[in-house]
């Protein structure tokens, strides 16, 4: 949105001659209309980012609009919530997915990350320790923060890389898909190559038996 309103103020009908003034209005109308659907209309129609990374099992998504939450639930039969996102008592969607989880028996925990997918390493280290032990019960996890891309990501890329054992260069592939984008957050590649370290070292002390390391460092150069 601040993207096309910039757009709009250097790309001024006034600045423009008739006839082009009413056309680039136009372009610039449809922009702003496409920019509101995407960002207040679709979250409430389809489940933000919502994707299947095993199937019958783990889920992934952003923040789903309390509208969608519930069919959501119910029909991948979610038996977890995990939220990478820091609690905030005061914000209602907050609010509402605790409600929806308690009524619907599902269980909700929360380990939180920054934004930008950094933060706690305790946090990344905590919740793939809890759904690796969830899976392992047979139960289906649904992990989200709030975009479904940064926070979510991260925890992706470690848990198909040093978990199920997938590619380096896929589970990177599968963050990029998600709308990861490294020139516009440049800290999540650098934070996951420095702290992999510790999380094998925590992973191996759960039992969990890790395959060969990915390399982080040329992920951006190697992809999309």
């Amino acid at each position: 949105m601040r993207t096309i309103a910039k757009m709009a103020r250097k790309l001024s009908p006034l600045s423009f001659s008739y006839p082009h003034h009413r056309w680039v209005a136009g372009v610039i109308g449809l922009l702003i209309i496409i920019a509101l659907l995407n960002e207040f209309v679709k979250p409430r129609v389809f489940p933000k980012r919502f994707g299947v990374v095993i199937e019958e099992s783990l889920f992934r998504s952003g923040r789903i609009h309390h509208s969608l939450l519930p069919k959501v639930l119910s029909e991948n039969k979610i038996d977890t919530i995990v939220t990478l996102t820091h609690e905030v008592r005061t914000k209602e969607y907050q609010a509402r997915e605790r409600t929806i989880a308690r009524e619907m028996g599902v269980d909700l925990v929360r380990f939180p990350l920054d934004g930008n997918g950094t933060g706690n390493i305790a946090s990344y280290i905590g919740a793939l320790k809890y759904v690796y032990d969830e899976l392992g019960k047979d139960r289906r996890v649904l992990v989200h923060c709030a975009a479904g891309t940064e926070r979510t990501g991260g925890f992706m890329f470690f848990y198909q890389t040093l978990v199920l054992n997938h590619n380096g260069k896929d589970a990177y592939d599968e963050m990029r898909q998600y709308q990861f984008d490294p020139e516009r957050n440049p800290d999540l590649l650098p934070y996951l190559e420095n702290t992999l370290p510790d999380v094998v070292e925590a992973l191996g002390a759960h039992g969990i038996k890790i395959g060969t390391l990915p390399k982080i460092s040329n992920l951006a150069a190697v992809s999309l």
